[in-house]
């Protein structure tokens, strides 16, 4: 699994199959020193929310806040995230079809926590 560090706390991965870029923040001053500030940056300490990249590309951002590197918010922000992507991509997933999501959201989780064990949250 390949996750590039861009600056302290950080990071970018290219998700597999659907070629979709995920950064992940690791604390949210790190966020809004790398990103700017907006509403829902400035409101959450764990958030996950589309965000387009500096080329105008669709991305997902995750904000792991301070005190918040726990697997019940890194799963929480994980579906979020798998949603936005399987959306963007119009991939469908249901009660008849949850392997394209469940797969996902155990891919993004591994990749958050990676990210939080580098930054040693």
């Amino acid at each position: 699994m390949k996750i590039k560090r861009l600056k302290s706390g950080i990071y970018r991965h290219r998700v597999p199959i659907y070629n979709q870029r995920l950064y992940v923040s690791v604390g949210r001053d790190a966020a809004v020193n790398h990103f700017g500030e907006d509403g829902q940056m400035a409101e959450e300490m764990a958030a996950g929310e589309k965000y387009l990249d500096d080329n105008g590309r669709f991305a997902v951002l995750i904000i792991i806040g301070e005190g918040y590197a726990n697997t019940n918010t890194i799963a929480h922000e994980a579906v979020h995230a798998a949603i936005d992507i399987l959306d963007h991509v119009e991939v469908f997933y249901c009660a008849e079809n949850q392997e394209p999501i469940a797969y996902l959201v155990g891919h993004i989780a591994e990749v958050i926590q990676a990210c939080v064990d580098m930054e040693g949250a």
